[in-house]
């Protein structure tokens, strides 16, 4: 329903504006036909007063579709051949670039059934079909343009008698800036999507633990180990080759992200399920995809952005007009995304699937069922902990450390907690999806109601955290940044009336 949707709003934006230079193009140049023939069959009666209004063989030939294919003529016949040509163009040019439209929308349609139906044809299709839909974004930016700014010229010229040429002059800038950015985008190479994270880099000499333990992880999985181990106060872990951005700097290459307040709630155990179903993502296949394909998938994805701000631009907001010729381009691109997306979807689902059962060979159904219903669980808690963050602030005081502070409410919360709901849930993902945990339990054979027999707790022994090297440091140093982040977006500290401005989640438990 989603893609038919897509599909309809860009057949209507696409063929709309071709259509109406078809329509201005016909309108104006039958006019300019008949008043033409009223002078003509004027201008015979009187020199010889033969009437021929009525006479569909002569008036046939005097048509100036006939006249003007022909040589010899008189400068007055000329001069109105020089003026109802260009006119006939703007129908003919629009007939094309709506010809052009249609083959365009088939052509997509085509490519996205194919890669549907073959997941090769959708890892190698994808990326040059990017290329030729901005392209083809492109040009129907020009074409479009165009035929506006030609229908606006010979309409007013005809029907009004003048031509309100600051208006003209106007679209004309805007539509040829508009025009040279989505060119440019479309010749530009495309940029991989990269990954910001409120989180730091842990040096392997500084945190060997911790680097030992995913180290080991990734040869149980059988896979290489990472090249960098990010962590932050973010409620969520994923592997990417794609560039990261960090507090402390940007890294390349095989990176694991891991979540301190999670690995407050979660057991070592749970966690390598975790770090197990990451890993997985880099073996047999499914590296192809996490390397390749997402990557450029998620990066695509900002040339829609890019037409979006360019038809709500200030300068675009001067003129409605150009936001017209825009918006086929930025369908376009919308469409192509969304033909793609079904296909996306079936295969993101069985990524996280066989990943989920690497997750369990190397620990166990139980385990990897109890990480995955904390993740989800707890992600309600992460989102408290966020408000109380704001509230603090609000109030001339902060957290000092959010990450115990979540684990304390995570504690708190009924063992029972979400238990009718959370099978519907899905886990936060930066650059992928994920499929509801109730599908991803079934996978590997374990039941809701299995998981709530045991409760929903926080580990008291054998803390996930306890791997970390002075977790405490990385956390205080991660809430101040975090802090700093919400003060940036508004959140400013009103004037505080004790001296003591930080909330201990020891001793301030959630109110």
């Amino acid at each position: 329903m989603h893609h038919f949707k897509a599909w309809l709003i860009l057949v209507i934006f696409s063929l709309s504006i071709p259509i109406a230079g078809i329509t201005v193009g016909t309108l104006v140049s039958h006019s300019y036909e008949k008043k033409y023939e009223e002078i003509i069959t004027e201008s015979i009666k009187k020199s010889s007063g033969t009437d021929i209004s009525n006479n569909n063989e002569v008036l046939e030939k005097i048509k100036l579709d006939n006249i003007c294919t022909e040589s010899g003529l008189n400068q007055e016949l000329v001069n109105a051949c020089n003026e109802y040509t260009p006119i006939t163009y703007l129908r003919y040019y629009s007939i094309l670039a709506l010809a052009f439209a249609i083959g365009a929308i088939a052509l997509v349609t085509m490519i996205s059934k194919i890669a549907t139906k073959n997941r090769k044809a959708l890892f190698y299709l994808f990326r040059p079909g990017l290329f030729l839909s901005q392209l083809i974004s492109a040009i129907l930016v020009v074409s479009n343009a165009a035929i506006i700014i030609t229908s606006i010229y010979y309409a007013e010229s005809f029907y009004i008698g003048r031509i309100h040429v600051y208006l003209i002059g106007i679209l004309g800038v805007v539509a040829a800036y508009a025009s040279f950015v989505v060119c440019i985008k479309a010749l530009t190479p495309i940029k991989i999507a990269e990954t910001r994270v409120m989180g730091k880099i842990l040096p392997k000499e500084e945190y060997p633990k911790i680097w030992g333990y995913v180290e080991s992880i990734a040869k149980k999985v059988g896979t290489t180990p990472p090249n960098n181990i990010i962590t932050g106060i973010e409620p969520n872990f994923f592997v990417t080759e794609s560039k990261i951005i960090c507090l402390d700097g940007e890294v390349n290459g095989k990176s694991i992200y891991l979540s301190l307040p999670y690995c407050r709630v979660l057991t070592t155990t749970e966690l390598m399920a975790i770090i197990g179903h990451e890993m997985g993502h880099f073996i047999g296949d499914d590296t192809a995809w996490s390397t390749k394909f997402y990557p450029i998938y998620r990066g695509s994805i900002d040339t829609i952005y890019t037409l979006y701000y360019s038809s709500n631009s200030e300068k675009s907001n001067n003129n409605g007009l150009i936001q017209i010729a825009l918006l086929p381009a930025l369908q376009f691109m919308n469409f192509f995304i969304t033909s793609f997306e079904k296909a996306e979807k079936e295969i993101g689902r069985e990524r996280e699937i066989n990943a989920d059962n690497i997750g369990v060979k190397i620990t166990s159904p139980l385990n990897m069922a109890k990480g995955l219903l904390k993740v989800h669980a707890y992600s309600s808690a992460w989102e408290f902990t966020q408000e109380k963050m704001k509230e603090s602030l609000l109030n001339g005081k902060q957290i000092i450390n959010v990450s115990t502070f979540f684990s304390t409410v995570c504690g708190a919360l009924p063992a029972d907690y979400l238990k009718d709901e959370i099978g519907n849930t899905k886990a936060s993902h930066p650059t992928d999806s994920h499929p509801q945990l109730s599908i991803r339990l079934t996978s590997i054979g374990v039941e809701l109601s299995t998981l709530y027999a045991y409760g929903l707790t926080t580990p008291t022994s054998d803390i996930a955290i306890e791997l970390f090297s002075d977790p405490t440091k990385l956390e205080e140093a991660l809430s101040e940044a975090a802090h700093y982040r919400l003060m940036q977006m508004g959140y400013t500290p009103t004037k505080s009336d004790s001296s003591d401005n930080k909330i201990n989640p020891e001793e301030n438990k959630h109110d």
